[in-house]
């Protein structure tokens, strides 16, 4: 695959959020598929490190967004930052143009997938941590004309673990999760109400950690998952507990799983009442309780 360089972007939305986006979107087949394969990259891309101002109708769109989308400067208030352009391997795209009836299909499939996990691996890159314990949607969108193969990385800010809600912010995110969870203004937290908040504040979600599932290519498990986080919330807590239920958040769709990185954020939850306080190192104490 061809890579291209990072360069300084921003790029927002939090999932932690919880889930890698593309639109599957495609255009009539080429008389030549070998065109195709040749394809330069679309003049019209989007400039790296560009941001916008992100819609839920304009994440179903492909590349290029309208202009009027965009903003001047990444210091303006803006929810999403193109961190990545690049194409799925032209063999790839040379069997999806060659391919008739229900192959055209497989062939789709299989140039997400890899457009999908290039997206999600880069972002832990550029971030400088696990863009899953974050407040960050990974969305990959194809580049007009789909059917060559291009494709966009954007982080999206988002504003509660499902990643349903977009949110706004200034500045650069570029290593904005390498200074640490305490550190980052897009490390998760807690969350109330199902939308995320600081831990101070009164709140009956607390992020614990990540759970990955291994290898790369195994099916979901929502037992496993589970169980896997309820190790993370133990040890994040410092003892088990009846008091505190164990939520995940990740790709558990079979959309959503294909291509992603296999990984959870993993959420302590209060069974009862509601927390004034963290729950971290908490051992076998009594709850924070408001």
């Amino acid at each position: 695959m061809a890579s291209a360089a990072f360069v300084v972007v921003l790029l927002v939305l939090g999932v932690g959020a919880y889930h890698l986006s593309g639109g599957d979107y495609w255009l009539a087949r080429p008389a030549t598929a070998t065109d195709v394969a040749a394809a330069p990259e679309p003049a019209d891309a989007p400039a790296l490190g560009s941001c916008w101002r992100v819609t839920p109708a304009l994440l179903l769109q492909p590349m290029p967004w309208p202009a009027d989308a965009a903003v001047t400067s990444c210091n303006t208030l803006h929810s999403g930052e193109v961190f990545h352009v690049d194409r799925v391997d032209p063999a790839l795209v040379l069997a999806a143009a060659r391919a008739r009836g229900a192959a055209v299909t497989e062939h789709r499939a299989r140039m997400s997938v890899q457009a999908r996990r290039a997206c999600s691996t880069l972002a832990s890159r550029y971030l400088g941590g696990a863009w899953r314990g974050g407040r960050i949607r990974v969305h990959m969108a194809w580049l007009r004309p789909e059917r060559n193969g291009y494709f966009t990385c954007t982080l999206v800010f988002t504003d509660d673990p499902a990643g349903r809600y977009i949110g706004n912010l200034r500045g650069n995110l570029l290593g904005g999760l390498g200074g640490g969870r305490s550190s980052s203004r897009v490390a998760i937290d807690c969350a109330s109400d199902g939308r995320f908040i600081g831990c101070a504040n009164v709140h009956d979600w607390e992020f614990a950690g990540l759970y990955a599932v291994t290898p790369l290519g195994g099916t979901f498990d929502a037992a496993a998952v589970t169980e896997g986080c309820a190790g993370v919330v133990q040890a994040y807590v410092g003892a088990a507990r009846d008091d505190l239920r164990v939520r995940f958040v990740g790709p558990s769709d079979p959309a959503e799983w294909a291509g992603s990185d296999q990984t959870f954020a993993c959420y302590a939850v209060v069974r009862e009442g509601r927390l004034a306080g963290s729950l971290k190192g908490l051992g076998a104490g009594p709850l924070p309780h408001r």
